[in-house]
């Protein structure tokens, strides 16, 4: 059993030039870890490294352009035979360039398709003439197989007399494009829609050949000869246009659904959640980090250790947000043990994820297929977890589980899309976009600061752990029972129970509620156990992440005063230095009790040229919900 915890943290944390004044109030500053810049089209990550970047409300869309500013993709062509796998180039300028409106605006043929369709729209209305139409179609420049055939079909032709009689419309069922599904499917779809006889009267089937050909006959029946725009086939335009909007969805399906472009949705849609539910009146800072999950480990040391260990930045860091989501491979268990290592030198928090995979499982549903979850732990892939689990760095660590719905589909019943008829594909939960829940457990941190100036407020329905107004979906319990939920999975309440224990923190929900919490707040941290129940309760109590929070707070006041006070001072200078400025800084809401700080300062035993200052905070004689004390050490010079 390890040693009992937290009497003799020694402080490593220096602030050198420091430009705050010590009785100022430091500001809660998040710095938030993700890979926000592009991939190129194999997949590998940018090489370009990205300085620290300060982002809020007025800020977001500009530095979403400076690191995303746009993403190649090469998705399947559903407007040509040719190229097959067709590459799009969609520039990324601020939160909206995500929207089916802006990446149809952004590619030439799909926003020319687009104004097709309007005019389509307006000839219906009689808004437009037959003339005017043929004279603005003209004028598109972008090239595809269904563009040139339109124009080939209209532009190149005479218009024939209209037919004795009406040509059969083949009756067609209502179905929606899916641009994960075959290429033909919207396109075939397009070409069947009219029946056409040939010479001699006899039916020899559906325009199957050419995207000309077909528009050659529809725009027969649409703008029969003589007739001006009023005498437009309303219905067949109608069918038109239907037929138009299943042919963008198609291929807007295809964008959306494709996986570098899910994956920035998420990542950039994660921030914007967090940045609008921060209230930048108070002084919280947001910072943002490029930092692709495979070079965590040398980033990290060079981008944020190394800084914040020799105090060059403004402001010191209070939490680190990293959205990535790790698992149980021996990689990435040592890649969480040096995080914890620094993050503990450091005294700041680190916040991340697992998905399902950190329980040898491929889909977070099977979560109840499992009667325990802790006894999970015991088998020989965690071995090395659970060696992290005991060492004092995973204090440091939190890690969260299962996601939350960033924005719902888009269609009529949903986001809906003004500029067409598009009603986004979802065939599995795959398709949507979630969010990593380090975001939901960031905005109750922001939250709870606002309030009191503290972050112990994060957990219980009651006590500030409800993440509420959430996006939500159609989702079926494992009875069969039907509702909607914001979260991935609705985890029982045994489960949640065997997470929390095991060091995990999981976010819940209920059915037909459009909010998740987070009900109990364990670091990864093993607590130790004691005879005595108080001591035991004391240290289940210090390895959760609320505690954690407060005694990184506190390790930054504490190393700052020691910087900022030199050396040269005697013990009882030394201790009412640390008394009245801690005291000062540490009643946000009004006077503390004197015995809410307490200093003592002796003789190092082991260094003769410092002395020894122990510094103990009672948060719940300060008005905190934290009844074990904080208790820190550090060295000062003589």
């Amino acid at each position: 059993m390890d040693k009992k915890p937290g009497k003799k943290n020694e402080v490593k944390v220096t602030f050198g030039n420091p430009k705050i004044p010590p009785k100022e109030r430091l500001p809660f500053k998040l710095l938030v870890l993700a890979e926000w810049a592009p991939r190129d089209e194999a997949g590998n990550s940018s090489n370009k490294d990205f300085e620290r970047v300060r982002i809020d409300k007025e800020t977001f869309d500009r530095v979403l352009e400076e690191l995303a500013g746009g993403v190649t993709l090469k998705v399947s062509n559903f407007l040509s035979d040719r190229p097959k796998d067709w590459p799009v180039t969609i520039p990324l300028s601020g939160i909206k360039s995500f929207r089916p409106e802006a990446v149809v605006e952004a590619v030439p043929a799909l926003r020319d398709l687009a104004t097709i369709r309007q005019m389509v729209v307006q000839l219906r209305e009689g808004k437009i003439t037959d003339e005017a139409f043929r004279i603005r179609l003209g004028q598109i420049q972008s090239s595809t197989g269904v563009l040139d055939g339109i124009k080939s079909a209209i532009l190149a032709r005479e218009v024939p007399a209209r037919p004795s009689q009406p040509l059969p419309i083949t009756p067609k069922p209502d179905r929606r494009s899916d641009g994960d599904g075959k290429k033909e499917e919207a396109l075939e779809s397009l070409l069947e829609m009219v029946e056409v006889t040939k010479t001699g009267g006899k039916t020899t089937g559906s325009y199957r050949n050419t995207a000309e050909s077909m528009l050659d006959h529809l725009i027969s029946l649409i703008m029969p000869a003589g007739r001006s725009g009023s005498g437009i086939d309303a219905k067949m335009t109608e069918q038109v246009t239907a037929e138009l909007d299943e042919l963008l969805s198609a291929q807007v399906n295809a964008m959306l659904h494709h996986p570098e472009f899910q994956r920035l949705e998420a990542a950039w849609r994660g921030l914007k959640f967090l940045v609008d539910r921060t209230d930048f009146r108070e002084p919280i800072r947001v910072e943002i980090l490029n930092i692709p999950k495979g070079r965590l480990a040398e980033r990290f040391e060079r981008e944020v250790f190394q800084p914040e260990s020799e105090g060059t930045a403004e402001a010191p860091v209070s939490v680190v947000v990293a959205d990535y989501a790790f698992d149980r491979s021996p990689r990435d268990i040592h890649r969480l043990q040096e995080l914890a290592r620094k993050a503990e030198a450091l005294q700041i928090p680190f916040m991340t994820s697992i998905g399902p995979d950190f329980l040898g499982l491929d889909s977070i549903l099977k979560v109840e297929r499992l009667s325990a979850l802790g006894g999970i732990f015991d088998q020989g892939e965690y071995v090395k977890w659970r060696s992290l689990r005991k060492e004092s760095a995973s204090r440091w660590l939190a890690l969260l589980f299962n996601r939350f719905l960033l924005r719902i589909p888009y269609g009529p019943e949903g986001d809906r899309v003004k500029s067409f008829g598009y009603r986004e594909s979802v065939r599995s939960d795959a398709a949507l976009v979630w969010g990593n829940p380090i975001w939901g457990m960031a905005s109750l941190l922001t939250a709870s600061f606002a309030r009191t100036g503290w972050c112990d407020g994060i957990s219980g329905i009651r006590g500030g752990g409800m993440i509420e107004d959430l996006p939500v979906r159609e989702v079926r319990t494992r009875g069969g029972e039907r509702g909607q939920s914001p979260v991935e999975h609705l985890i029982s309440e045994a489960h949640q129970t065997d997470l929390a224990s095991q060091g995990i923190i999981p976010l819940a929900g209920r059915l037909n509620t459009d909010a998740a919490w987070v009900l109990s707040t364990p670091t990864v941290h093993l607590p130790e156990r004691y005879p005595d129940a108080g001591e035991t309760t004391a240290s289940i109590l210090r390895a959760t992440l609320p505690y954690q929070m407060v005694a990184g707070r506190i390790s930054c006041y504490v190393g700052r005063i020691a910087v900022e006070m030199g050396s040269g001072q005697s013990p009882e200078a030394i201790q009412k230095v640390f008394t009245e400025v801690l005291t000062s800084l540490l009643a946000i809401s009004g006077e503390i009790p004197s015995d809410a700080v307490e200093v003592k300062v002796r003789e190092s035993e082991e260094r003769p040229d410092r002395h020894e200052v122990s510094v103990t905070f009672r948060p719940d004689r300060a008005g905190l919900g934290l009844s074990a004390p904080v208790e820190l050490i550090l060295l000062v010079h003589k």
